[in-house]
């Protein structure tokens, strides 16, 4: 049955932290009809169940437009609320990238070191990591493969390691590298660096980021907690089910992603955290500039750097996607203004709200999704359906049924990707990634394969079994 939803809840109040000791006056919405028209887009989300969570827009000075949606707990009847606490997965790499600013402008580190004068030992594990250096994993241009591709990820993921076991682990997974060869996304790169920044600054890294990031700027709800911890207002996790409905997410455990995805934090910390910026009071200039100098491929030290064709200005964003989170953190660098989208609801729509909502910021008008209907899966084929499927080339993905309705598992990592079946189509909706499939069918009901369409073509996948 789906869940309905309270309407939205909207705010005209600001800064609220969870420690009283360090209230901030609040701020007033400097721009009704900003706050209006991001209102009315965020209901129609909110209506799909495609995002539920708080956007925050604002500047140097003033929060222009804050909307919160839907519910924090479904469970509780808990509604999302300022001050909620949420997982924001790879924008976590950011901090990570300015703490490495951090030391290297205390003379603590450089850039240029590699990773065999910090960690000898696992640099003598890998043929290639000798010539890796700081910046290159920071850049993400080392060239190490990303652990969430291992086919044991999803049993690791459940497991509270060390950082030292999470490198054991990359390295029994690595034959070599060969850094330099330009820009490859890797979670791995900033475990590795997490490491580094335990070695050079004498801390654990949690004790590290808390001690010279998070408190210094006032970021008082912001850490890197583990999903074992009681985090008060921390928020529920959500992801797109078979029928347009949600469901709970599977149970990670944060300990794994130090470094690279396991920030929780708050809307207004993370204002706090780009007003810091602004301010110079973290980072000086000098170390802002190692930490906003892109590579080749505009990436900075753990964020995208590039030219905004809307705005004519330069930008550092980055956004995050995991179980029950999507995340979006965008800052125009010449007039200081800053887009902040925490959700609890790990939907494929996240790319389409970072450019809806950037375009909506800067005057543009934006349509809000029309309301998303489903039909009724015929027995046939979902009885039909469930097998062994091969995504060309050779990557192994499974159709299971469950309940009323079908999934699908990546390789064996066993993730789960629910489907729902669109209504005056015989596409299925991948929510959480949005991807499309649909399935082949011969004259006798039997199913042949399945066309996926991930939004940069259409590939046949041809059934196994």
């Amino acid at each position: 049955m789906k869940h309905t939803f309270p309407t939205l809840l909207f705010t005209l109040i600001g800064i609220a932290v969870s420690l009283p000791a360090f209230a901030q006056p609040r701020e007033l919405v400097a721009d009704p009809d900003l706050q209006q028209r991001l209102t009315a887009y965020l209901e129609a989300h909110e209506a799909n169940n495609d995002f539920m969570g708080e956007v925050l827009v604002a500047d140097a000075d003033r929060i222009l437009a804050r909307a919160v949606v839907g519910m924090a707990d479904i469970e509780s009847s808990r509604p999302h609320r300022p001050g909620d606490v949420y997982g924001v997965a790879s924008i976590t790499k950011q901090f990570t990238g300015a703490a490495l600013a951090l030391l290297a402008s205390r003379g603590t580190l450089s850039l240029d070191d590699t990773v065999e004068r910090w960690l000898p030992a696992f640099a003598a594990r890998i043929p290639g990591m000798n010539a890796v250096t700081l910046r290159m994993l920071a850049q993400q241009e080392a060239g190490v493969p990303d652990y969430n591709d291992f086919p044991d990820y999803a049993l690791f993921s459940r497991r509270n390691l060390s950082l030292d076991e999470v490198l054991d682990w990359i390295a029994m997974h690595t034959d070599s590298v060969t850094p330099g060869q330009g820009y490859d996304y890797s979670n791995s790169h900033f475990a590795i660096l997490a490491r580094v920044i335990e070695k050079a600054s004498g801390k654990p890294y949690r004790r590290f980021m808390r001690e010279e990031i998070f408190n210094p700027a006032g970021m008082y709800s912001s850490d890197h907690y583990r999903a074992e911890e009681i985090v008060m207002q921390r928020v529920s996790l959500y992801d797109p089910g078979q029928h347009g409905n949600l469901v709970n997410s599977p149970v990670l455990d944060n300990a794994m992603k130090l470094g690279s995805g396991s920030l929780y934090t708050t809307a207004d910390d993370l204002l706090r955290w780009h007003r810091a910026l602004l301010q110079q009071r973290i980072l000086s200039a000098e170390a802002q500039a190692l930490y906003l100098a892109p590579s080749r491929a505009d990436y900075g030290l753990g964020a995208g750097v590039r030219m905004d064709a809307l705005s004519g200005q330069l930008i550092a964003d980055h956004d995050g996607k995991a179980p029950g989170i999507a995340a979006y953190f965008k800052r125009w660098l010449a007039d200081g203004r800053v887009l902040i989208v925490l959700s609890n609801v790990n939907s494929g729509v996240l790319n389409q709200m970072k450019s809806d909502l950037s375009r909506l910021i800067a005057g543009e008008d934006v349509v809000p999704p029309a309301k998303r209907e489903y039909r009724t899966l015929s027995q046939t084929l979902l009885s039909a359906a469930p097998g062994d499927y091969v995504f060309p080339p050779t990557t192994p993905i499974r159709i299971t049924q469950e309940l009323d309705g079908l999934s699908l598992y990546w390789r064996d990592s066993g993730l789960v990707q629910h489907l729902a079946p669109l209504a005056d189509s015989d596409w299925f909706l991948m929510g959480s990634r949005g991807d499309h499939i649909r399935f082949h069918q011969n004259g006798d009901g039997e199913v042949t394969g399945l066309d996926y369409d991930w939004g940069g073509g259409v590939e046949f996948c041809e059934r196994k079994r």
